[in-house]
């Protein structure tokens, strides 16, 4: 009796102590991460055991739970843009980790064209920057993210114009031109850098084509690869030869959410021409030997005034995305509404963008959409660079005579003479806008066969469409109000699709 319940005794206790062993085998680690320098939580950062095993991401607010082995030693923090962290657990079940913004290291990944390497293992001039590097505030366009971010390569706009050309010149004065841009990739497909045509403007000359990276939104992007040199011939072929600029968007993370900005902005004219006042000119043109009574009409005109304005922009940006184990995807909207400082310009502009990743056969089989869709109208103002002699918008405000009033007493513009260009008729009877509709998209395919072997396969799309109408009238072209034309013919009115 006695060895029996000494038994059962026994038994009870080793079931006791295997239950313990059994149920401290796991433990509950819980946290925050935040960003080093400002102290903001971090959305989305991989969080794994080290040497595999449990994963998660962090929550909206920076915030983490994971469930680990009694044994684990450390956990592992990673986060595009951020350099890795490794982060020792043992006896602990609380923790806050601190992750520093990475620069351009020897061990950062890039974009080179075919896939991504490590800078270290580059042969040739390549320079990364991310969303903690880009430029901040109200950015318009993609290339405003870099401008003064990598050296040796300098972004310019070809004019102040909503949705101008760009120029970029790469490490010399091969791409100074905007029609000599170094070559766009986009998600890896190259796009065409073409934009919408000069419109006709009754002597005035032609605008410059548009900005061909204008369709995209900025805030859909994620990283920015400069390829500097001869390797980036090496691999898109002649178009590389004035350099490579490789744009990735930004792809979907555990816990993202819905993500919603507004940002407003006002811009101005920076510093005005010097131009003589009325009182100026007419002291100035009778001691030139003219005379009052034909150049001093009794007016006293700022034509500045007639042209310049406070220009008001607004931009919208809605995205929201996910992430699972095995597949990923990211939403993107965005509308867009800028005023030039010059009357009559402006771009409006509406995007929309797709990208989703889905991993198949234990990660064996990956495929990858990254679908953009966008449509931008552009209002020209008749601004140019090869005006003949009387000159475009800018000109004839240079040129007007200050005591020229801006309508005559019939109500009508004035105008006394065949060589005065009246700014305010120029953007009252001058029309020139276009409207463009661009698709762009790849799918692509990767098969890991072995460790460090894969293969990948991608079929890219890049296909837009635009209209430009540029119409005159009449009343830009004639003197309906100068007397001394009364009996000239009438000049017909133009009008022009291109």
């Amino acid at each position: 009796m006695h060895l029996k319940r000494l038994l059962t005794v026994s038994l009870l206790a080793m079931l006791c102590l295997l239950g313990g062993t059994v149920f401290a085998q796991n433990k509950s680690v819980s946290g925050k991460v935040t960003d080093k320098q400002d102290g903001s939580p971090l959305i989305g950062v991989s969080v794994q055991v080290k040497g595999g095993g449990a994963g998660t991401a962090t929550d909206p607010d920076g915030t983490v739970k994971i469930t680990v082995p009694e044994t684990a030693a450390s956990l592992v923090f990673t986060y595009s843009g951020y350099i890795t962290q490794e982060v020792n657990i043992s006896g602990k079940t609380a923790l806050n980790v601190s992750l520093q913004a990475s620069s351009t290291s020897l061990n950062e990944v890039v974009v080179i064209g075919y896939g991504t390497q490590k800078v270290k293992d580059a042969t040739g001039s390549v320079a990364s920057i991310g969303t903690k590097s880009f430029n901040k505030g109200v950015i318009a366009s993609p290339e405003q993210l870099l401008q003064g971010r990598i050296s040796g390569v300098q972004v310019t706009p070809a004019s102040g114009e909503p949705g101008a050309g760009i120029n970029i010149n790469i490490r010399g004065s091969a791409s100074i031109r905007s029609g000599n841009n170094p070559l766009f990739v986009i998600d890896g497909v190259p796009i065409d850098n073409s934009g919408t045509s000069g419109g006709l403007d009754g002597g005035a000359g032609t605008s410059s084509a548009r900005n061909p990276l204008a369709f995209l939104n900025p805030a859909d992007i994620d990283n920015i690869s400069v390829l500097k040199d001869a390797s980036a011939a090496a691999i898109y072929g002649a178009r590389g030869a004035n350099g490579v600029v490789l744009i990735t968007t930004k792809k979907g993370g555990a816990g993202q959410g819905v993500q919603f900005s507004v940002n407003t902005s006002l811009s101005t004219v920076a510093k005005r021409y010097d131009l003589l006042n009325a009182n100026d000119f007419v002291r100035l043109a009778k001691d030139a030997g003219a005379t009052e009574s034909v150049i001093n009409q009794g007016s006293s005109t700022d034509w500045q005034d007639q042209i310049f304005r406070n220009g008001f922009s607004q931009n919208y940006n809605l995205g929201f995305g996910n992430a699972h184990e095995s597949s990923s995807y990211r939403v993107g909207f965005s509308y867009d509404k800028q005023q030039g400082i010059v009357k009559n310009s402006g771009l409006a502009r509406v995007t929309g963008r797709l990208n989703a990743s889905q991993s198949l056969f234990k990660n064996k089989v990956k495929f990858d959409v990254n679908l953009t869709a966008s449509n931008i109208k552009n209002s020209y103002a008749p601004i140019t660079t090869n005006a003949g002699f009387e000159g475009s918008l800018i000109g004839a405000v240079i040129l007007a005579n200050p005591t020229f009033p801006v309508k005559a007493p019939n109500g009508k513009y004035f105008s006394n003479s065949p060589s005065f260009r009246n700014p305010a008729n120029m953007l009252k009877y001058f029309d020139d806008s276009d409207n463009i509709n661009r698709f762009l998209g790849n799918i692509s395919g990767t098969w890991n066969i072995v460790n460090g072997l894969s293969y990948k396969g991608t079929y890219g799309l890049d296909v837009s469409g635009s209209i430009r109408d540029t119409w005159m009238d009449s009343e830009l072209l004639g003197y309906p109000n100068a007397q001394s034309f009364r009996n000239s013919p009438q000049v017909p009115g133009v009008s022009g699709t291109g």
